[in-house]
């Protein structure tokens, strides 16, 4: 993706010029030569824009996150967390399912660079990092809200739902929970259903009694 003639790279310029290298040839494709080719430029110029190869990276990895939950609330819809905000359990679950099934696809449609999602290491001081990871979380916290947790429970049960999904689908692009001669893609879904079925039962077992009879 050469520049047009006489028009001013920026850093978003580079970052989606390292995502469609990524694209191309993999995580391999994320370094500084190869996204210089990629823009027509020489190596050097690129250090106008990002400062390392490790800051690269990490741009790259932050625009992962922000599209991965751009396309949630593209896909689900905006959440608005109110007090008198109760949805039925059967529309509740249906959102939580939905949304765990949305990101295991993204990270299917876009291994290497969910590869370098997974693998970026952020400084908690870093400024973007910080920013995205709140709304993130804030985003599962809405998705968990109606089921009838208390606001102390709703943290941990989100960053449990983002554990549960992002682990699996880390041990699965990289074959760990695959048996030889045994496992197939079918295999796999019934895996991810159990593992959603199971952070139901969590969820009921921590309402309060009343809630979880109800809502069993």
């Amino acid at each position: 993706m050469p520049r047009r003639k006489g028009a001013s790279l920026t850093r978003i310029d580079v970052i989606e010029a390292a995502l469609v290298c990524i694209q191309k040839d993999g995580e391999a494709g994320l370094g500084i030569n190869r996204v210089a080719r990629e823009l027509g430029i020489q190596p050097p110029s690129l250090y106008n824009h990002v400062s390392s190869q490790e800051d690269l990276r990490q741009a790259v990895a932050m625009e992962g996150w922000r599209r991965l939950l751009a396309l949630l609330v593209n896909q689900i819809g905006p959440l608005e967390e109110t007090a008198g905000r109760r949805l039925e359990q059967e529309h509740s679950w249906t959102t939580v399912h939905q949304m765990a099934h949305l990101y295991r696809r993204f990270a299917h449609d876009y291994p290497s660079l969910y590869g370098v999602m997974a693998g970026t290491i952020f400084s908690p001081n870093h400024p973007e990092f910080s920013t995205l990871l709140q709304h993130s979380l804030q985003y599962y916290a809405e998705c968990l809200y109606p089921l009838g947790l208390t606001a102390e429970q709703i943290p941990h049960a989100a960053k449990f739902l983002w554990a549960a999904v992002h682990g699996f689908v880390c041990l699965e692009r990289s074959h760990w929970t695959t048996y030889p001669a045994r496992d197939t893609v079918t295999d796999m879904d019934q895996s991810f259903e159990w593992l959603l079925a199971t952070f139901h039962q969590a969820i009921l077992s921590s309402l309060p009694p009343a809630l979880s009879s109800e809502r069993a």
